[in-house]
């Protein structure tokens, strides 16, 4: 094992030949390297705290930025790295809390499978006293280690904390799966004071809701709502959700505390688009429930990994949450509105044609549409495009379904999973309101983000094309009204 600065070198070395032209400009990235999941993300000092798995020479710890805004992030020393016999094989994902003015950081300690010896994961603890700089492993390490389990859980699938505080005590969900059957749970543990927990049981289980759990994420919203997101592996295909082979869902619930137990009131995938995992969700610096999550998924491969750019992956945008009845609604962050400045606003009809608009091409952009279909019965956006390059964004009135095909992108994503099934197409359905289909699309380098059906809907997708490739397009089968406003990044 290697001392966490020689991983601090290898990203500044890394960061002199990134291929700037690849990288969004406002998803977050990391300065250098391979990333994947968010980690510890939370408030603290007044800022928001983001932490993601960095990866270099194949040894995977947690790197770390802040952010007044969730857009522009200062980068900080990488915050934890393989060091010691508890997370020998990596420092995965976790969360993090403040107590007593310190930062801590609970993450998972990994030993991968010997011929003698089955994998193990147990939960660790790392502190800061400078704020949030630099970080302590506390020598009490494994805090949560997975013989305090007891019944049908493994081992060797028990990552994934997320940490809370209510009253004079700390909570924390733990990603599990059973031993006898490859089916997710979340494990319920408390503490007093972060280092000594208890196990408190199983906090929630569906067999119906896929295998191993991955990234749970707790928060609170108000004393009757409670908000649980996870990655749960291989949910069963239903109409147009979980087309991914891992997914990412919400249960709106409430947890009971006397018991132990989670007790959801509706369950949903928060995003379905192609690219969206291993979300985390924290009370914002207003106290709002805030989301980020990766934009990609395992088993694939990305552009910017063939061949490697310097950097690879980035986040989704930050949203902001609301629950509505029941219903969990999401629109970009406070932050995110603030950083964009309108620029143009339009308004033109298309009719049955494909219409090519020079105002409104870019590769970085905002776009808000509204598209009156009273006389229409298919409308279709085109981004990214030229010659035979296309990202198309489209909904069939007939039918009340919206489509993102990036299928014809210049490098279109690899790799193994149901994606070969239905290659870059996703599908959800949306209703109008009235005749009318409201659309907010963000445009990012190789990013498409929209949101729409009043933050019903939100899919998210890569789209790596070449750097000429700019167009919009719009069409229509009968007569679209539309109304084009532009929005340019700040």
């Amino acid at each position: 094992m290697k001392p966490l600065q020689h991983y601090q070198n290898v990203q500044n070395e890394m960061k002199t030949w990134v291929d700037e032209s690849m990288r969004p400009r406002y998803h977050f990235t990391a300065p250098a390297g391979f990333i994947n999941d968010p980690n510890g993300f939370t408030v603290y000092n007044g800022k928001y705290q983001l932490f993601y798995q960095a990866r270099y020479e194949n040894c995977v710890g947690w790197g770390h930025a802040e952010s007044a805004d969730l857009v522009h992030f200062t980068h900080l020393p990488l915050a934890i790295f393989p060091g010691e016999e508890y997370d020998k094989d990596g420092c995965w994902s976790g969360g993090a809390i403040e107590k007593e003015g310190k930062l801590y950081l609970l993450y998972t300690g990994q030993n991968n499978a010997t011929d003698l010896k089955p994998q193990r994961e147990a939960q660790c603890l790392a502190y800061s006293t400078d704020g949030g700089v630099t970080f302590t492993k506390v020598k009490e390490n494994p805090v949560i280690p997975p013989e305090l389990l007891t019944g049908d859980a493994s081992h060797a699938d028990f990552r994934d904390p997320s940490v809370w505080k209510r009253g004079e005590n700390y909570y924390a969900v733990v990603g599990n799966s059973k031993n006898s059957a490859w089916k997710g749970q979340a494990q319920l543990f408390t503490s007093s004071d972060l280092i000594t927990w208890k196990y408190v049981g199983v906090m929630y289980e569906n067999p119906n809701l896929g295998a191993m759990w991955e990234c749970p994420s707790f928060c609170p919203v108000d004393e009757n709502t409670d908000l649980l997101v996870m990655s749960p592996i291989e949910v069963p295909v239903s109409g147009h959700d979980y087309h991914n082979s891992r997914s990412t869902v919400y249960l709106i619930g409430k947890l009971n505390y006397e018991t132990g137990k989670f007790t959801p009131r509706k369950i949903g995938e928060i995003d379905h688009g192609k690219d969206f995992y291993a979300a985390q969700v924290t009370r914002g610096i207003d106290g709002t429930p805030t989301l980020i999550a990766w934009m990609a998924n395992w088993e694939r491969e990305y552009k910017t990994e063939r061949p490697f750019v310097g950097f690879a992956n980035n986040f989704t945008l930050p949203r902001r949450l609301e629950i509505k009845k029941d219903e969990l609604l999401q629109f970009p962050a406070q932050g995110v509105e603030n950083a964009f400045r309108r620029t143009k606003v339009k308004t033109f009809t298309v009719n049955g044609e494909t219409k090519a608009d020079a105002d409104f091409f870019g590769s970085v952009q905002r776009l808000k549409i509204k598209a009156d279909m009273q006389n229409a019965t298919a409308f279709t956006l085109k981004v990214f495009a030229g010659g035979e390059t296309e990202t198309t964004l489209s909904y069939d009135k007939i039918t009340g379904v919206f489509t993102v095909d990036n299928s014809k992108s210049d490098y279109p994503t690899k790799g193994e999973d149901r994606e070969r099934v239905r290659e870059g197409i996703r599908t959800v359905p949306v209703a109008l309101n009235g005749n009318t289909l409201a659309l907010d699309v963000f445009l990012d380098v190789n990013t498409v983000e929209v949101f729409t059906q009043d933050g019903k809907v939100a899919m998210s997708t890569m789209s790596f094309n070449r750097p000429e490739k700019t167009q919009v397009l719009f069409s229509a089968e009968g007569e679209v009204k539309l109304q084009v406003e532009k929005y340019e990044f700040q």
